[in-house]
């Protein structure tokens, strides 16, 4: 049986997340490298994040679901779309860690200083075509 990395994935949140999908549409997945990213979440990066792979027969169809997941609208609290005040797009990142306020800043420069992961992140959404973030409603 031969696996193939379909995704790369930050956490193994993500991993997890996009797995539960690709099962809801009959495709088994399988996630390596998760508990090595959450030991050490900052090692991520360095070894390609989290892999999601399916067997190479299922490769087309689990890609061609990757993108329709990837394309879902971020739906709000009364299941509209979120769109960016600025220029309406429902093109987002959601789950975005914003660096644009005076916590998120001294978070970062702490967890520089001891060598730790940051304890506080503002999390937004920001537009992928005008690059405004925007909190959550």
């Amino acid at each position: 049986m031969n696996l193939i990395t379909v995704q790369r994935l930050y956490t193994s949140i993500d991993a997890h997340l996009l797995q539960n999908y690709l099962e809801s549409e009959d495709i088994e997945s399988f996630i390596l490298d998760e508990f090595t990213v959450d030991v050490n979440p900052l090692i991520s990066n360095a070894i390609g994040g989290v892999r999601l792979q399916v067997r190479e027969e299922d490769v087309e169809r689990a890609l061609e679901v990757i993108e329709i997941y990837k394309h879902k609208p971020y739906l709000d609290k009364a299941g509209d779309e979120v769109k960016c005040p600025k220029c309406e797009s429902t093109r987002l990142f959601g789950n975005f860690n914003s660096m644009k306020n005076a916590g998120s800043i001294f978070a970062a420069i702490t967890s520089i200083f001891f060598g730790v992961f940051p304890i506080y992140r503002k999390r937004v959404y920001r537009c992928k075509e005008c690059d405004t973030e925007f909190e959550p409603s």
